[in-house]
């Protein structure tokens, strides 16, 4: 990209912090691109390999994402995971692959987690247009809820070699979002129970089942703040109905006790 002939760099600044979803969706209506990606300070795109996602957009120009793996850990130099590859390994790994919208929903839905590193996933600019931005309604969940919004509009590529580096630390946003009382599972409820994905209720609904007896918590709180999320959605009866595991009838009961 630095080689490019004409390379243009505007600069905003705020007097304050909005937020990353005012940030994000500024950005966005500044985009004057085919395509673009939210690249954050904490993050890097590996030399050379950023290519690959653009031409996975060109050859499937109904495709409205494009994204791949990315390396995380405190700092290029001391690598210790891969995002990008959970849900993903099935998938031929000597050359992209074009998903399906419905394919793409059903192995984002059987996970817990958002397996779509944000520092390597490329956006049509039509697409992005097309669904609008970033929602304020689940900020620790902003990206996943884009991917599947997206995912309606058009299919989804995934190149297998890692395009990125995705620096994970404890002063990151992410890691308090998690630190905070389940604060990323509420808003992925909220994510999933919107667009009628029960399959990834589910699955943190296991997760957090899992999570509860590990740690042998006696407390309800995670409960209660899932309860919450999911009540305030209009089909919450029917979403606890089809999650049908431990955690829907603990929160059902509780339902109970609050209502009565």
């Amino acid at each position: 990209i630095l080689r490019a002939k004409r390379l243009s760099i505007e600069h905003k600044r705020h007097k304050f912090n909005r937020g990353h979803i005012y940030t994000y969706n500024q950005g966005i209506s500044l985009v004057r691109a085919s395509y673009y990606m939210v690249l954050s300070p904490d993050d890097c795109i590996i030399p050379g390999r950023l290519i690959r996602l653009l031409e996975g957009l060109i050859r499937h120009p109904s495709a409205s994402l494009a994204f791949a793996p990315a390396y995380t850990g405190k700092d290029v130099n001391s690598v210790t995971g891969m995002l990008g590859i959970h849900g993903f390994e099935h998938l031929p790994r000597d050359k992209e692959s074009l998903l399906t919208g419905g394919q793409f929903r059903e192995i984002l839905s059987s996970l817990w987690f958002n397996p779509v590193p944000t520092p390597s996933a490329l956006v049509r600019t039509e697409a992005q247009r097309h669904v609008g931005g970033y929602r304020y309604t689940h900020p620790s969940a902003g990206d996943l809820e884009m991917w599947l919004r997206l995912s309606y509009v058009g299919p989804v590529v995934y190149v297998p070699e890692p395009v990125a580096f995705y620096r994970t630390h404890t002063g990151s946003m992410q890691h308090s979002y998690k630190a905070s009382e389940y604060r990323e599972w509420i808003h992925m409820v909220r994510v999933y129970a919107g667009m009628g994905l029960t399959k990834g209720m589910r699955s943190l609904g296991r997760e957090l089942a899992w999570t509860t007896n590990f740690h042998r918590r006696t407390d309800l709180r995670p409960a209660i703040n899932w309860l919450l999320a999911l009540a305030a959605q209009p089909n919450w009866v029917r979403c606890l109905r089809q999650m049908q595991h431990s955690i829907a009838r603990r929160m059902a009961s509780l339902l109970g006790h609050i209502t009565n």
